[in-house]
């Protein structure tokens, strides 16, 4: 027999409230920069083998080559074919052959590091993806399942972020072209100034209308199944309509995060190389940047995966699907 509810009693619980009729659904708020980070964090405490370990284990094993070849590749050999017998002051050739062998070793490292640090954040990236849509799904992101749906991705992924670095370059050079030209044509120093300004509006404009959709591609390519680069690209550009400067913001605050994170764990290496001198100062410094990036490439990883899920999530579609 049922009676009157009481003051101890607890409530019912109403049922929520529906749409009125002929009334479409409120569309999901977009997700700030608070709700980010929270599943950032929560994604390294539910996956942390598929988004975290493996992602810092790739960036480490990329480094570990950086170190090496900065350390065997013979760069004496190249003092001697440049200036071997063209002086005999022995103190200038020492001299002018040690600022060499700095170049030299400055040059080709960052040509490795700028090469094999972008193929490892892409890998990563898609590794970060594949794994959380697995997650998201309920089936376990084990190594070996994130993998075995990331191995016939990996070709579209690196066709899409040299598409990425062309467009960037390109959009760079636009204003030391136009300073370049104007300023040869019209022989005055303030309208190079002047063209270079205008040549720069001109790449914001570019980056921000092409590096967004091509960015959030690699997410989308890593986590469909069955598609190839191009479609990828095109739902990107979908998703992305409407939402490019929001994702400029979001990126340019976690790249300044990041960077602070990144020179925080480098400097104590950068200490020690300062305090050793000599050539191991270079590998020291080389050092705290690969410790660096394999702490932060994971989190950058994160953030991109977890942006493109929110966007396909408010666009109506599933991560992993393409349409």
């Amino acid at each position: 027999m049922s009676s009157p509810r009481g003051w101890g009693e607890p409530a019912r619980p109403s049922p929520p409230p529906s749409e009125p009729a002929g009334v479409a659904p409120t569309a999901p708020r977009a997700m700030g920069l608070g709700d980010l980070m929270e599943r950032v964090i929560g994604s390294i405490r539910t996956v942390p083998r598929s988004t975290w370990l493996v992602g810092a284990a790739v960036v480490a094993v990329v480094g570990a080559l950086e170190l090496l070849a900065a350390r065997v590749l013979p760069f004496g050999s190249l003092t001697d074919v440049v200036l071997g017998e063209r002086f005999g002051d022995q103190e200038w050739y020492e001299q002018t052959g040690q600022e060499v062998r700095l170049l030299a070793a400055s040059a080709l490292t960052s040509a490795l590091t700028a090469v094999l640090g972008t193929v490892a954040t892409t890998l990563v990236v898609g590794w970060t993806a594949r794994a959380l849509v697995l997650h998201d799904a309920g089936a376990p992101a084990r190594i070996r399942d994130v993998w075995r749906g990331l191995r016939p991705r990996v070709a579209g992924l690196l066709g899409l972020v040299l598409l990425l670095a062309v467009v960037v370059v390109l959009a760079l050079a636009v204003p030391v072209l136009l300073a370049v030209l104007v300023g040869a044509a019209a022989g005055s120093p303030g309208a190079a100034v002047g063209a270079g300004l205008v040549g720069l509006a001109v790449a914001v404009a570019l980056l921000v209308r092409f590096v967004p959709a091509l960015v959030v591609s690699l997410p989308a390519h890593a986590s469909a199944d069955r598609t190839g680069a191009g479609t990828s690209l095109r739902r990107a550009v979908a998703l992305t309509a409407g939402e490019r400067w929001r994702l400029v913001g979001i990126w340019l605050l976690t790249v300044i995060v990041l960077g602070i994170t990144a020179g925080v764990i480098g400097s104590p290496f950068a200490g020690i190389g300062a305090a050793v001198g000599g050539d191991d100062a270079a590998t020291w410094s080389l050092l705290g940047s690969v410790v660096a990036s394999a702490v932060t490439a994971p989190l950058g990883a994160l953030v991109l995966a977890l942006v493109h899920g929110e966007l396909a999530q408010r666009r109506g579609t599933e991560p992993g699907r393409q349409d």
